[in-house]
This record gives structure tokens, C-alpha cells and sequence, in this order.
């Protein structure tokens, strides 16, 4: 079959069999059942350095706990063994070669996959592909410097749909409304009790500068948290930082 761009996901699904996989350690895969630690609820901005030290004795204590919780199956939780499922799968479907679509560490695992099986596999798409040698500190530096381009593309869309969101017709008024939310939020965080979230100005800076799939999402929330007054959150905001139906935590909720 002659190759051509697929643009949406429809296409996708008509021209390949579509399966999903929960890597071993998660979802409905053998699940690491690691004990419940206690955090300390981060205070609004600015963050002290004495608060940094207690949330990191923290995060040490209970990553320990949960390494001594089960180390044999947590040794097999690799990149590599993953890979090796996915290869399974393929063999168990009858299938010469599979292709793969992932983002983020899903990328990372996908250029395992290639490395560890690279006759089996046929057409790779990996996106927002992880560094070999991650560090926190670049992979901050790197964010920000990503982060405002996207900041005032997204504050263009907004513009150009003041009628909807009211920041602003211009990109310069949007910029400067969401700025001055953000300081407002900053000196006085609002607490939403039926969620457990404080939002802060750093709150604001996550959700302006989501990719641009969640822009009308995020827009929504930043309109509701222009006269938010609580105690309970409007419907955008719990929908985005509040509770699964199934129980899980949001993608969001680590702009806390």
C-alpha cells in the first residue's frame, strides 16, 4: 500500500488494528503495590527551603519503603522487560513486525523496543522523546525556555475567542490579565476544600501553558478562577484537579 500521512486518529483506525497495553507494575498488569505514604500538603508559593528539605527526606522515606515492599517483582519492572512483553504480544497475535506510537516514556520505551527487537518492528512514531541521561535540573531549564512560546501562542487562541474567555483581544492583554492573576493568586491562594486544592500562582503559570490539545480546557479553568471564591471548586477546575470516576488521581493534579 502506497504511504501517505495519516492526520487524525480516525484515519489511524482504519488503516491499523489498534491494542493498548498496561506496562507490568500498573493499571490491570501485576500492579506494584507499594505502601501508603504520608505527604505534607505544599504550602502556597514561595516554597521555603525548609519545606524543599522536608518534602525530599520525604520522597526518599517512602520511595525505601516502597522498594523494600516487594524487591523481586520490582527488579523485573524495566524498560527492557516491558519491550520484551510488547514482543510477546506481537508473537502471540501471529504478527511478523508491529509498530508503535508513544509519547513521553512511552518514547523512551519504544526506542528500546527498535534497539532490543529491530526486525520486529515496522512503523515507530515516538513524540516528546525522553533524554538517556535525564536530569531534573536540565529538564527544568529546558521546560522553561519551551514553556513561554507556548505561553503566548496559547494566549493568541484566547484572543482570538475573547467572547467565550473575556481576557483580552490582543495577545499583549491576555498576557498581562493571566500575569496579573497569576500575582494575585500568588499573594492570596484560595483553597477549594472539596478537592483538596490550593491554587497559587504557580497553579495559574501549569495551565497556561498547556499543550495546545488542552487549551480549551485550560482556558475554562483560568475564566472560572477569575472570581473564584470557594469554599467548593467550579466544574472545570474540579474536573481537571479533582478525583477520577475511577478513583484515580488526575494527570493534573502535580500542578499542585
Amino acid at each position: 500500500m502506497p504511504h501517505r500521512i495519516v492526520t487524525n486518529g480516525a484515519e489511524l483506525d482504519e488503516r491499523y488494528d489498534l491494542i493498548g497495553i498496561d506496562p507490568r507494575g500498573v493499571g490491570s498488569s501485576t500492579k506494584v503495590a507499594c505502601p501508603e505514604g504520608q505527604w505534607s500538603e505544599r504550602p502556597p508559593d514561595p516554597v521555603t527551603e525548609e519545606h524543599a528539605r522536608k518534602a525530599y527526606a520525604e520522597t526518599v522515606k517512602i520511595n525505601r519503603e516502597c522498594a523494600q515492599s516487594n524487591p523481586e517483582f520490582l527488579e523485573q519492572v524495566t524498560a527492557a522487560n516491558v519491550a520484551r512483553d510488547i514482543d510477546r504480544i506481537r508473537a502471540a497475535l501471529g504478527e511478523p513486525k508491529i509498530s508503535f506510537l508513544a509519547g513521553s516514556w512511552g518514547a523512551w520505551l519504544g526506542a528500546v523496543l527498535g534497539s532490543l527487537f529491530p526486525g520486529k518492528v515496522d512503523r515507530m512514531w515516538l513524540d516528546s522523546v525522553a533524554p538517556p541521561d535525564h536530569r531534573r535540573d536540565t529538564g527544568v531549564e529546558a521546560g522553561a525556555k519551551a514553556a513561554h512560546p507556548n505561553f503566548q501562542r496559547m494566549a493568541a487562541w484566547i484572543a482570538a475567542r475573547d467572547d467565550t474567555y473575556g481576557f483580552g483581544t490582543t495577545t499583549k492583554d491576555v498576557v498581562a490579565a493571566l500575569e496579573d492573576m497569576q500575582k494575585a493568586y500568588d499573594a492570596d491562594p484560595l483553597r477549594f476544600t472539596d478537592i483538596g486544592l490550593t491554587v497559587d500562582g504557580t497553579l495559574i503559570a501549569e495551565a497556561a501553558v498547556r499543550p495546545s490539545t488542552q487549551w480549551p480546557r485550560a482556558a475554562q479553568v483560568l475564566k472560572e478562577l477569575v472570581d473564584a471564591e470557594g469554599p467548593t471548586a467550579p466544574p472545570a477546575v474540579k474536573e481537571m484537579f479533582g478525583p477520577q470516576q475511577d478513583g484515580r488521581e488526575p494527570a493534573s493534579r502535580g500542578c499542585r
